[in-house]
């Protein structure tokens, strides 16, 4: 795909302004106008004796000799090249054959360590459809989460929530690391918006950058912020610095720096990461001094998406062309600014969208890169905004309208034309593999996603972003504890000292020293400027070392050297004027371990013979280096050099790919001036002078690739915090933890916050029984309510929430849960079947709000409606190819996951409640599920249509259309088009009385009833007059309002489609029709022991067994279906037709189906059109 970058456009103005004519009365517009009538810059064209108008104007960058008289700098930003004419840009019109030269790694043997994923405040609440909860962030796939945005008090520089109901989510993202082991999430501060026009904020970065004063507030808020919430990063998102158009000032570009370098030292304190986010443009990123920058963060989230849009409408130099928001052309040489700047890769991380840019093009018949387009493409329904398209919106669009997405592989970039007008450039698996692979190949340290919440609830896009980035996820299935299986380096698990000034790394600790009578840490000064030095930093993941300064004398002749068990790790000269003392660490733990096995050996000053290094000994046979200076402190040799030697078979891996650096933070200007310094992620082995006028330079180690197995390590770094808030006696709920295998911890950690929570039960001041509904709301549009900060009821909440709402239930905490049924009134498999009855990521209910329901008010209508379902469940529901009903033994076995797809459960406002056995629900606001089975009993509905749906390879949906009843079955005669429709309204009382939107009103109640297709689909017993009974299979039962028929058009199969009741949105507005879900089969079972409800199979002996132990309230549910399902049965729905008179509505599906047979169930062979029609239960 053919690109416009701006430097390379900056080339045809170049020629241009040489190019253009003026003259005394018609000045240039960019230029001075020379007496020959040319227009031009530097002395030739603006020099008092050549230039007739416009003589101020200046070169951006001087080319040679003109001096700043006649340009604004001497050189271009970012190092970039400066043409014959003093503009700036980095094509071979300003370069000449100069080239950058980019970082090479070898793609196969490369991983992508770090995948960060930005989650949006707003997802839960400004999103009509598609919203995500932070308990449906994919799991397994993100090794941090920042949370998009915190804001800055412009008043008092404190951080405060961007909104106020954004501190809940906080608590309830920390939450997720109670299964998502080595989860770290991160606030992000700022975004775009922060700095637009209209806000308080538009100057607030560079008001903090200006001022000591305000750092100081804004870090003390920071650092309480970060502890109260349980942050482990902050992300600082300034777009953008010195930029005018973004409120910035000219001093921003010199104030950063400073800014964050004093923000990583307060970090640096608590371990805390820090990471910057960085724009894609030159124009932009001109104003970032980036090797001033790079010492002090851990990463860059670089900005790789967005590069065209709607703003390009006018613009003299892109125009309104199609062109992709984000494609790997430009993004090529976005990066060829960093390597200019000598940007450490490993520091980098590439950014990726999950949402395309849409346009609305000129011509239908011209959807190429390059053709026009007049406006943003239209909102989808669940983004809301011109322009802007979901990936899920993408997906529905490439499935409704039959398309073949085109692919530019050499951009790595999809696009889809459809409709009359529109356009959408994308990312999808294939393009994210080809982005992937080049940031292996350029050595990068990870990528960054926006936005996580921009994902489907089923997590489609994370893990096709997984699987290009070739990161493998694993999910235990008892215990639902991810490991991620990633390819990273032996440093992460190894003792190092940090380089100069900058502390200790990201989940690293400082190691404190035995012989210091103040409890200092252990450090070095050795190449270090300006009073900074270097600390020992090890891995919190394992026991810190004991470390001791060694071989001081009062004399000051020192004797170096360590005891048993301790291996040397440094040499300082400090207090001895012979000698120096040895800095010695224990080396019994896993951190220790490399340099347990290694040593220094020869002596300075004659270290050995001339022109030669000291030789490795037998018993420690492994070179890993020769320096003149060792480990520093130990003075330098003047003959020879020492050598590192390792026993073994061979060096540690820790020790390996290696090389010597003489500036890797550029924390000093001067090039001449070496920094004792390795790049992010190296082990600082050895130093020596090498070629330095000043300061030494450093041999630093990456270490041998190794698979990293993330989960057992600790939760987010959090260590026995387990991710939740800390808040007043925490620490002695926590104390149980101690001695735990990991995976039991949430569990004993639950059961012992649910014992003392029924002590004494203490719910939030502003807790409400309709929490659920009004206040937590659903998935489309969401208000959160504050909840109060109670430990033991917000620990239940939080780990609770995040378990019953993922995918793969935990045997641990289910049991944990169940040892208080009696108190709550719900196990743990039936609450997860009251929030995610698919088990898919849909979820039905709020899960936060299900807990608070059920810890605060146990026995509501809600409830009797989860235990009446379970009745059902039991009652109705049976083993395949058992001989009779079998009452299903409660597992906590992985559940079978059913994607249900566009039939899913969706928490919308239009539904059908389940709670209370009356007519409407306890709100006399919408129809019960048994209102409307009273309805159907009494005759007040009836069937409208049948059909069959082919809704998927393995299954099949049955869909039956209720109406007021005295409408009669449907006819192709009576159309049943939108409106005027010839079906009159539901009665008053089964219609919802709340949602009326767009005047639409209810006329249909539809059931659909799935069922999969394998031998279990069919059920056969002997009948009256040795003729057989054939009895559907069905998973689960659903039902939904319906506001109007529409002609169905279902692809080339289909000559003769007959209408049917819509049944997703209303017209393309909310609210949605939302599935209610009254019986479900199997979903708490595996495959191998699927139940199906077998309709028409009598189920009241079962009902009437379990009445025995149950109350007669939970078996209303179980006899409204029961009877429903045996009066359809009996009117012939389901009868092969055969030579017995039946309506042969199953022969549809399996044409071998027979009363006189008691086979042919296994073949499933529909016949032509068998999913176009529309039947009734006696006509076939």
């Amino acid at each position: 795909m053919h690109v416009l970058a701006t430097l390379t456009v900056l080339a045809s103005l170049a020629a241009s302004v040489v190019a253009a004519e003026c003259s005394a009365t018609q000045p240039c517009a960019i230029g001075c106008c020379s007496k020959y009538g040319n227009c031009g810059l530097g002395p030739d064209y603006c020099a008092a004796a050549n230039c007739v108008s416009s003589c101020g104007a200046k070169s951006e960058c001087d080319p040679g000799g003109w001096g700043l008289t006649y340009a604004n700098a001497t050189a271009c930003p970012l190092n970039v090249c400066c043409s014959a004419y003093g503009f700036c840009g980095t094509t071979p019109e300003f370069c000449g054959i100069s080239t950058v030269t980019a970082p090479t790694c070898d793609v196969t043997s490369t991983g992508i360590g770090r995948v960060v994923g930005y989650y949006e405040a707003w997802a839960t609440t400004e999103r009509p459809c598609n919203g995500m909860h932070p308990e449906q962030i994919p799991q397994g796939i993100y090794t941090h989460v920042n949370f998009a945005f915190a804001s800055i008090d412009p008043a008092t520089f404190t951080v405060v929530p961007a909104a106020n109901t954004d501190s809940d989510l906080y608590q309830r993202l920390q939450a997720i690391k109670t299964r998502d082991l080595g989860l770290q999430t991160w606030i992000s501060i700022g975004g775009w918006t922060f700095n637009d026009d209209d806000q308080p904020t538009r100057t607030t970065f560079s008001d903090l950058a200006a001022s000591a004063t305000n750092q100081e507030a804004f870090f003390a808020s920071l650092l309480q912020f970060m502890q109260t919430w349980g942050f482990t990063g902050v992300d600082i998102d300034w777009e953008y610095p010195e930029a005018p158009d973004r409120n910035g000032r000219g001093e921003d570009f010199t104030n950063f720096p400073v800014f964050l370098q004093r923000l990583r030292g307060t970090l640096d304190a608590y371990g805390f990461g820090l990471s910057v986010t960085l724009p894609s443009s030159y124009w932009y990123l001109q104003h970032f001094d980036l090797p001033r920058l790079q010492p002090w963060v851990d990463w860059f989230n670089v900005l790789e998406y967005d590069l065209h849009g709607t703003w390009d409408i006018g613009n003299q130099w892109t125009g309104a062309f199609l062109n992709a928001h984000t494609n790997l052309t430009e993004i090529r040489g976005s990066f060829d600014l960093l390597w200019r700047n000598n940007v450490d890769p490993a520091k980098i991380n590439l950014g990726l969208a999950m949402y395309g840019r849409s346009t609305t093009v000129a011509s239908a018949t011209c959807t190429a890169p390059g053709c026009p387009y007049l406006s943003g493409g239209d909102a989808g329904p669940c983004s809301g905004q011109t322009g802007i398209l979901l990936n899920s919106e993408i997906e529905s669009i490439i499935a409704a309208n039959g398309l073949n997405p085109t692919l530019y592989a050499d951009a790595a970039v999809k696009t889809i034309s459809w409709g009359d007008n529109q356009w959408v450039s994308f990312d999808d698996a294939d393009t994210w593999k080809i982005k992937a692979d080049y940031a292996k190949s350029v050595c990068l340290g990870g990528v960054m996603v926006w936005a996580i919440s921009h994902d489907d609830v089923r997590g489609t896009y994370a893990k096709q972003l997984a699987g290009a980035l070739g990161r493998a996820v694993f999910i235990d299935p008892a215990t639902n504890v991810t490991a991620v299986v990633t390819t990273g380096f032996s440093q992460v698990d190894t003792c190092q000292w940090s380089n100069c000034g900058e502390g200790c790394p990201v989940g690293f600790a400082e190691v404190q020293l035995t012989t210091d009578p103040l409890g200092g840490s252990l450090t070095d000064k050795t190449g270090c400027f300006g009073g900074s030095v270097h600390t020992f930093c090890c891995p919190k993941t394992a026991p810190l070392p004991i470390c001791a300064l060694r071989g001081f004398q009062d004399s000051g002749v020192c004797n170096p050297g360590c005891a048993a068990g301790e291996a040397e790790v440094g040499a300082q000269s400090t207090g001895c004027a012979v000698g120096y003392q040895s800095a010695c660490c224990t080396d019994d733990s896993s951190s220790m371990a490399p340099y347990g096995s290694c040593a220094w050996f020869g002596e300075p000053p004659l270290c050995s013979g001339s022109g030669s290094v000291a030789a490795c000994p037998s018993s420690y046979p492994n070179h890993v280096v020769s320096s003149t200076s060792g480990q520093g402190g130990a003075g330098s040799c003047w003959v020879g050099a020492m050598s590192y030697c390792c026993s073994g078979s061979a060096a540690p891996a820790a020790f390996s790919d290696c090389a010597w650096s003489t500036k890797a933070s550029n924390a000093v200007a001067a090039s001449a001036v070496c920094e004792d310094s390795c790049p992010s992620g190296e082990l600082l082995v050895a130093r020596q002078q090498g070629p330095c006028a000043l300061g030494n330079e450093a041999y630093c180690c990456k270490g041998s690739s190794v698979a990293v197995v993330g989960g057992l390590g600790g939760i987010g770094n959090l260590g026995l915090q387990v991710g939740l808030t800390t808040v007043a006696g925490a620490d002695a709920n926590l104390a149980v933890l101690a001695g735990t295998d990991m995976e039991d911890k949430i569990a004993v950690l639950l059961g012992q916050c649910l014992q003392e929570y029924f002590i004494n039960p203490t719910c939030p001041a502003l807790w409400a029984s309709s929490i659920d509904e009004e206040l937590y709301g659903t998935l489309s549009q969401r208000g959160i309510i504050s909840v109060n900060q109670f430990y033991n009821y917000d620990c239940i909440t939080q780990i609770m929430s995040a378990e019953i709402s993922s995918p793969s239930p935990s045997e641990p905490v289910a049991v944990a849960w169940n040892n208080y049924q009696s108190k709550t009134g719900v196990g743990y498999n039936q609450l997860r079947l009251y929030v995610m009855p698919f088990n898919d990521g849909q979820l039905l209910r709020d899960p936060v709000a299900a807990i608070s329901e059920y810890l605060c008010d146990p026995f509501n209508a809600e409830l009797y409606m989860i235990q009446n379902q379970e009745f059902a469940e039991s009652a109705l529901c049976e083993y395949p190819g058992l001989g009779s009903f079998v009452e299903p033994t409660p597992t906590t076995k992985k559940m079978k996951k059913r994607e249900v797809a566009h039939e899913a459960v969706r928490l919308t406002a239009r539904r059908i409640e389940g709670d209370g056995v009356g007519d409407h629900d306890t709100d006399d606001e919408r129809p019960t599920v048994y209102g409307v089975f009273n309805a159907i009993s009494e005759g007040t509905l009836g069937i409208y249509y049948m059909r069959w749906i082919n809704y998927r390879g393995n299954e099949i949906i049955l869909e039956i259309a209720y109406t007021a009843n005295e409408v009669g079955p449907w006819s192709s005669e009576q159309g049943g088009q939108a409106t005027p429709s010839p079906t009159p309204f539901l009665p008053d009382n089964l219609q919802d009385r709340v949602h009326t939107a767009n005047g639409y009103v209810d006329r249909f109640i539809v059931f659909h009833l799935h069922i999969p297709i394998d031998g279990n689909s069919l059920r056969v017993g002997g009948g009256a007059g040795g003729l057989y009974d054939w009895y559907l299979g069905v998973s689960a039962l659903n039902m939904f309002h319906g506001q109007y028929m529409y002609e169905l058009v279902r692809g080339v199969d289909t000559d003769f489609p007959e209408d049917r009741v819509r049944n997703d949105q209303i017209g393309g507005a909310n609210p949605l029709n939302v599935r209610t879900v009254p019986l479900t089969c199997g979903i708490n079972t595996p495959p191998d022991e699927q139940n199906r409800w077998y309709l028409g199979r009598d189920g009241t002996p079962q009902i009437q067994a379990l009445l025995q132990t149950r109350r007669d309230t939970e078996a209303t549910l179980a006899t409204a279906i029961n009877s429903w399902g045996n009066n359809l049965y009996g009117r012939g729905a389901f009868t092969p037709r055969a030579q017995n008179g039946g309506t042969g509505t199953l022969n549809y599906i399996w044409p071998s189906v027979s009363r006189t047979e008691g086979r042919g169930f296994g073949n499933y062979n529909p016949e032509e059109y068998a999913f176009d029609a529309n039947w009734w239960p006696e006509s076939g």
